[in-house]
């Protein structure tokens, strides 16, 4: 966020391995007034899979040094935007997008192996 050259920035988490652009400018598409588009996927929010505006960065940097190191903690404090998940079932690509792998099993199960990372 402190290099950002736009007013908002998409954030993944790093077990994401099938990352959608159409998914992504859905979401970007979304932001309007809202300071944060976080997607709704199996009965939970995927903050690691959304859209924050930079203006958020003080709010962002405060949580961190209270030791609340996941995203979803500052939520509450800021205008969110929560994408439905029959929404997001709508656009092809957003079951991969919004897949996490995060054992040698999970990654097998999608074709791939730690080899090939």
């Amino acid at each position: 966020m402190q290099r950002a050259a736009h007013p908002h920035v998409f954030v993944a988490a790093c077990d994401m391995p099938g990352l959608d652009a159409d998914v992504i400018r859905f979401l970007l598409d979304r932001i309007g007034d809202a300071d944060a588009v976080v997607p709704r996927w199996d009965h939970d929010i995927e903050p690691l899979h959304a859209v924050y505006a930079v203006r958020l960065l003080p709010l962002v940097e405060e949580t961190l040094r209270a030791g609340r190191h996941a995203m979803r903690e500052f939520l509450p404090r800021v205008r969110v935007d929560y994408v439905a998940e029959d929404e997001l079932k709508r656009i092809r690509g957003t079951a991969r997008s919004m897949l996490n792998v995060n054992t040698p099993e999970e990654l097998a199960a999608i074709g791939g192996s730690l080899d090939d990372a």
